[in-house]
């Protein structure tokens, strides 16, 4: 009775401890963050863009957290051919996947009048994630133009 007793309290912690992914750990392996979380490390989008435009082996993780805490991760990764994205909001079961030629950037402004860069994939096998209503680009990250 003991054994299945720390049985199921290990199933469930281990269970439980695998979709949390805090603010530390993502500052402590080098996110960018968003969110509620404030934002960190935003100038690493750039230097992935520029791997990509030199051909370079690259990757990044973008982690946003919502007011609740919840974090959402984006993984990119360039194998010297192509971006491979995964779409990971933790603690939902839902992982997308895509394969995409394109990462662009452009200075917009939203419909909040918030001015701003918006990183996007384009050219890619299947849209998943975030992105527009016409469904041709991924929406990665926007940063707001410094006041």
């Amino acid at each position: 009775m003991r054994l299945k007793t720390f049985i199921l309290c290990l199933a469930v912690l281990l269970l439980t401890s695998c979709n949390s992914y805090s603010v530390n750990e993502a500052k402590k392996n080098g996110d960018i963050i968003t969110g509620s979380a404030g934002e960190i490390n935003l100038g690493k989008i750039d230097t992935f863009m520029n791997d990509v435009e030199n051909n370079k082996e690259s990757k990044v993780r973008i982690t946003g957290f919502g007011i609740d805490g919840e974090p959402v991760v984006q993984d990119l990764g360039y194998d010297g051919n192509q971006i491979k994205y995964v779409f990971d909001p933790l603690g939902d079961k839902l992982i997308e996947k895509t394969v995409c030629d394109k990462i662009e950037k452009t200075h917009i402004t939203r419909e909040d009048q918030v001015a701003g860069f918006e990183y996007a994939l384009s050219s890619c096998e299947q849209i998943v994630g975030v992105h527009r209503e016409d469904g041709n680009e991924i929406l990665i990250l926007f940063v707001a133009d410094k006041k």
